[in-house]
Parts: C-alpha cells; structure tokens; sequence
C-alpha cells in the first residue's frame, strides 16, 4: 500500500471574520480556531 497522494502536503486554512477591529479574542471562536491553526 502506497501514502495517501496528500500525506505530505501542507494544510492551509481560510478563515471568514467579522472586520478585525470587531473580534473579541475572549468570545469569539474564530480566534480561537486561528490560534489553534498557527500552533500546528
């Protein structure tokens, strides 16, 4: 058995937000997902 075609890809991620000066770091999630994204 081979690797899957995409096991050595790299992941990219868009993200659609409210504008940036509207985001709550402690309430919203995007931030959160964004943060988690990074840290991978």
């Amino acid at each position: 058995m081979g690797l899957h075609p995409f096991a050595n890809s790299a992941v990219e991620f868009a993200f659609i937000i409210d504008p940036i000066d509207r985001l709550d770091p402690g309430h919203d999630t995007s931030v959160a997902l964004m943060e988690a994204a990074q840290a991978k």
